[in-house]
């Protein structure tokens, strides 16, 4: 049996189509453990309906805690063999779950990742199945997929669009109160995978909503510098042979931080200064790492040579103008 995770926090307008995408899902055997975290909308209501309407469908409300809380709690009263994690604006092609599941068998796998879209708010979306035959598949070591979604090639740390096994997440909890919560959890989920398969169809939509915190800056956006580098310490110590695929995630968080900083203008001055400081430390402390590694990726490349033959205020003018609109 498959266990969806749905954390759910004021996704009105959305989650009946979640629901249903979920639902529609061509392998029956499956529950969906739906926690309302604190939603002030109808979220919990509609939750309530379609679990009266279809026994696979559990429901849970908590005070609001965070998307982090609201999966561990459904994570601790899951039954699967199977964990599967869907955030509660998007939507599942009818076949996704069943062609993972096939791929996990078939590979004794451990972790199976499928491709993920992005669709825009408003677009209507086909979840006919894409591909009706078969997949192509790429298969790594636990310790190759954690490197690769370092260099952020191939594989992603997006905790949807994979399906894991259910011993996989023994003893592993997300922190609450974070963002970034993927990132921080997946590198130590891969490395306990025997063998993780990334196959090439569309298993995941991905909704683009232009309020989301991924398109905004605040000041709790800068946890990643926090969660990479706390990433990059724990390679370093427990796993060196990958650490320079986390240094190297180091380094593209702060140039990323840095550039949103550079166009910032609600942080109080003093504080804007510092973290700008700060990340320019960073990146001058692992630039040259990044720069003579033939696995990073050609931007990070760019931009690592970048960084070390321009003038500080060069750089900052480059960037200023390349997160302008960010």
């Amino acid at each position: 049996m498959i266990s969806v995770i749905l954390p759910c926090y004021n996704v009105e307008p959305w989650i009946e189509a979640t629901l249903d995408s979920v639902l529609a899902q061509t392998c029956a055997d499956l529950e969906v453990i739906a926690v309302d975290d604190g939603s002030t909308d109808a979220t919990l209501s509609i939750l309530e309906r379609y679990a009266a309407a279809d026994g696979r469908v559990r429901v849970m409300s908590q005070l609001n805690a965070g998307p982090s809380a609201a999966r561990n709690r459904a994570l601790a009263v899951a039954q699967g063999d199977v964990i599967a994690c869907v955030d509660s604006d998007d939507l599942l092609p009818c076949d996704a779950l069943e062609r993972m599941l096939d791929v996990m068998r078939r590979e004794d796998a451990d972790i199976v990742e499928g491709g993920m879209v992005e669709f825009d708010e408003g677009k209507e979306v086909n979840l006919h199945p894409v591909r009706p035959a078969g997949m192509g598949c790429r298969r790594l070591t636990g310790e190759e997929a954690a490197a690769a979604s370092l260099y952020q090639r191939g594989v992603t740390s997006s905790m949807s669009a994979k399906l894991y096994r259910r011993h996989i997440w023994d003893d592993i909890a997300f922190e609450p109160g974070i963002l970034y919560e993927d990132l921080d959890l997946f590198c130590r989920l891969a490395l306990r995978a025997r063998r993780y398969v990334v196959c090439d169809a569309t298993v995941y939509y991905y909704r683009q909503r232009p309020g989301s915190i991924i398109h905004t800056f605040n000041e709790r956006r800068l946890v990643v510098l926090d969660v990479t580098r706390r990433l990059h310490q724990f390679m370093q110590t427990s796993y060196p042979q990958i650490a320079s695929a986390a240094a190297d995630r180091r380094l593209s968080a702060n140039f990323n931080m840095l550039g949103l900083l550079l166009n910032d203008t609600t942080l109080d001055p003093s504080a804007r200064e510092r973290h700008i400081a700060e990340c320019m430390h960073t990146i001058k402390s692992l630039r040259r790492g990044s720069l003579f590694d033939s696995r990073v990726r050609p931007v990070n490349r760019v931009a690592a040579l970048l960084s070390a033959i321009l003038p500080a205020s060069a750089l900052k003018l480059l960037l200023r103008h390349r997160y302008r609109n960010a």
